[in-house]
C-alpha cells in the first residue's frame, strides 16, 4: 500500500492522524479497515461518538505514531453550559475508562502516579496541573489503606530545567508504582474538536508534540510500567483555521450555485457539515478556485503557513471559554479518576 503520511497539521488525536492519510494515485482516503495493522471501531451512541482503535507496531511507523489502544470520546454538538451533553459524556468517560483498565489488567493496581502535564499558568495548558489540584483537595487524607495514590504536577521543561520524563522515571522507580496515568491537553487538527473530545491511550505521551515541541516520551517502554494518557484538545494550529474557512467557502460556493439550478434545493438551504471529495463538483469549483482544488490538504495548509504573516512563530489558538472549559474537565476528569482511586 503507498500512503502519504505527511499531513502537516499539528495533532495529538489518532483519528485526526487516520484522517490525513490519503492515496497517492488517488487522492481519496482510504478506510481504515484496509490499513494492515489498525483496528478500528465506531460507536455511536445518544450524542457521543466513540472511536476505538489499537495500532501494531508496524502501522504505528506509516502514521507517526505510537503503537497501543487508542479510545477517542466526542460530542461534537458539546457546549460548556451543556449539562445534559456533559452528563452523557462523562458516563461514556467513565464506561470506555472502565473497559480500558480491564484490557490492561490494570483494575487492581495498589501503587498508582497520577501525573498533572503542563504549564499552570498557562490556561489551555493546564487541565493536568488543574486537575491534580482537585484530586489532592478531595482524595488527600482519605482513608485508602489498600492503595498508595501518588499526586504530582512537574510542570514543563521550562520552568524546572529539566526533561520531564527523565524525572517521572526517576519518581516511578523509586516510588515501585504498578501504573502511571498522565493527564495533558492536547492539539487538534480542527477546530470543531476543541475541548469537546477526550483520548485515552496505552501508547503513552510525548509531551508538547502536538504543537510541535516534542519532548521524550512517556510510556511504558521508558517507565517500565503501564502508562494510560489522558488527553483533552485545547489549542488548534492558526493556519489551519484559515484552510477550513476557505473550504467551508468552496462548499459554500457549490451549496450557492446548486440550490440555484434546483427549486427543490432552495428550500433546504445550505447544508451543514463537510462535503466530501467525492460530491465537489470539480467543473464548477476549478475555475474560480483554480489549482486550490488540485492540491492535497497538506499543501493547502503549506500555503496557509506561508502566506500567514507570523514570521518565524507559531500560534496556536484555544477558545474564548477555554476559563469555563477548564473547570468542567478539571471537574469531569478528578470524578473519573476518583472513582477509580476510592
Amino acid at each position: 500500500m503507498n500512503v502519504v503520511t505527511n499531513w502537516n497539521a499539528y495533532t495529538d488525536l489518532i483519528d485526526e492522524t487516520i484522517d490525513g492519510i490519503r492515496l497517492v494515485n488517488a487522492g481519496e482516503k482510504r478506510t481504515v479497515q484496509d490499513l494492515k495493522g489498525i483496528h478500528y471501531d465506531e460507536i455511536k451512541t445518544g450524542r457521543v461518538k466513540v472511536v476505538r482503535m489499537n495500532v501494531s507496531p508496524d502501522a504505528a511507523r506509516k502514521i507517526g505514531k505510537s503503537p497501543g489502544e487508542y479510545i477517542t470520546i466526542t460530542i461534537p454538538t458539546l457546549y460548556v453550559d451543556d449539562d445534559q451533553g456533559w452528563a452523557e459524556f462523562e458516563q461514556s468517560m467513565e464506561k470506555e475508562w472502565s473497559q480500558l483498565l480491564q484490557s490492561e489488567k490494570i483494575t487492581d493496581a495498589r501503587k498508582m502516579l497520577i501525573i498533572g502535564l503542563g504549564n499552570k499558568r498557562i490556561t489551555p495548558d493546564s487541565i493536568g496541573p488543574a486537575t491534580i489540584q482537585t484530586l489532592q483537595e478531595h482524595y488527600l487524607g482519605s482513608s485508602q489503606e489498600k492503595k498508595e495514590i501518588y499526586l504530582y504536577a512537574p510542570g514543563v521543561t521550562a520552568q524546572s530545567g529539566l526533561e520531564t520524563s527523565d524525572f517521572i522515571s526517576l519518581l516511578a522507580n523509586e516510588l515501585k508504582v504498578d501504573v502511571i496515568v498522565v493527564i495533558d491537553a492536547l492539539a487538534a487538527k480542527s477546530h470543531e474538536r476543541l475541548c469537546r473530545t477526550v483520548q485515552f491511550t496505552t501508547s503513552g505521551i510525548h509531551p508538547g508534540s502536538g504543537i510541535g515541541n516534542k519532548r521524550k516520551e512517556i510510556s511504558a517502554r521508558t517507565m517500565g510500567c503501564p502508562v494510560i494518557a489522558i488527553g483533552v484538545p485545547t489549542v488548534v494550529d492558526a493556519p489551519v483555521i484559515v484552510a477550513e474557512s476557505i473550504e467551508n467557502l468552496v462548499d459554500a460556493f457549490q451549496d450557492v450555485y446548486e440550490n440555484e439550478q434546483s427549486p427543490s434545493k432552495k428550500l433546504a438551504g445550505v447544508r451543514h457539515g463537510k462535503v466530501t471529495i467525492a460530491e465537489r463538483n470539480l467543473s464548477l469549483l476549478t475555475p474560480l478556485f483554480g489549482k486550490w482544488m488540485e492540491w492535497s490538504p497538506s499543501d493547502r495548509l503549506q500555503l496557509m503557513k506561508e502566506l500567514l504573516p507570523l514570521r518565524d512563530q507559531q500560534l496556536f489558538v484555544s477558545p474564548k471559554e477555554m476559563d469555563a472549559w477548564l473547570c468542567r474537565y478539571q471537574k469531569s476528569l478528578s470524578r473519573l479518576l476518583l472513582q477509580w482511586l476510592k
